[in-house]
């Protein structure tokens, strides 16, 4: 069996960032073969309102990767100032007596899960299960193979509008890529932590990106919670430029240096934004 290349795409609102990789056929990392960070050529709060401007920075990446091998798959990463966090408890009878807990009624609880929380214009973007609960255990991070008569489930679940998604998988298939799995942003930046003991400690990460600030708390590998805040780099830029009667590429220059900002009164807007 040929190992084909895969792409791993960070799909971002001011960015694509793009890795290839040849899997490894008995683990979940691969063999880097390149890699690519290409900005859009305009920046916009609507990025995904043109999904061929998407698709074709998309592409540009893929070229700057300097992997000449075809790639036909792709796993993206995605944040979007819309995302909607929630923990939600669902609970399912299993049978009158103490059964065997099996990997189709951890499906079905997540199926329920999902239905709970799930609004009529949007997707689930990442599903979570935190604790399961049953007669004689509790708090178990998985449930197989013990007895139960009833099943009790914490889910974390993320959602994205539908338009959003959609808009996204046409951006990327658009540049001839057929989508393998869309994830949330997050926990890919959290696997990619090197620091052993850090990820098996409660852990706060924050990911500011172009239009929205997302915020997790890990434990043990385990995204506990998330939020996705409307706020991010981009945002901040054009506060700059409005308030200080400059470019935009002036502005995004002054709010990458942050709070190491040698103007004065825009180190005071950024510590004022940050805070």
């Amino acid at each position: 069996m040929v190992v084909q290349p895969l792409v791993a795409l960070d799909v971002g609102a001011t960015k694509v960032a793009c890795a290839i990789g040849l899997p490894h056929e008995r683990s979940t990392g691969f063999e880097l073969m390149g890699s690519s960070l290409v900005p859009y050529p305009v920046l916009t709060e609507a990025w995904l309102a043109d999904p061929l401007l998407v698709g074709h920075t998309v592409e540009q990446a893929l070229e700057a990767s300097g992997v000449t091998a075809e790639v036909h798959r792709a796993l993206v990463t995605v944040n979007h100032p819309a995302l909607m966090s929630e923990r939600t408890r669902v609970v399912m009878t299993l049978a009158d007596e103490p059964v065997t807990v099996r990997s189709h009624d951890l499906d079905r609880l997540q199926t329920h899960a999902v239905n709970q929380v799930l609004g009529i214009d949007r997707d689930p973007l990442m599903v979570e299960p935190v604790t399961f609960s049953g007669n004689g255990f509790e708090g178990v991070r998985d449930p197989r193979g013990l007895s139960a008569t009833r099943l009790v489930g914490t889910y974390h679940i993320v959602t994205i509008p539908i338009a959003a998604r959609r808009a996204l998988v046409q951006a990327v298939e658009s540049a001839g890529l057929e989508v393998a799995r869309l994830t949330y942003t997050l926990p890919a930046v959290w696997a990619s932590v090197s620091d052993e003991p850090l990820m098996r400690k409660r852990a706060l990460l924050v990911d500011v990106g172009g239009l929205a600030t997302d915020l997790g708390l890990f434990s043990e590998g385990t995204l506990l919670g998330s939020t996705s805040l409307p706020w991010g780099g981009l945002t901040l830029a054009a506060t700059i430029a409005k308030e200080f009667q400059v470019t935009m590429d002036q502005a995004i220059a002054w709010s990458r240096e942050g709070t190491a900002c040698r103007r004065d009164e825009v180190r005071t807007l950024i510590e004022q934004h940050w805070g």
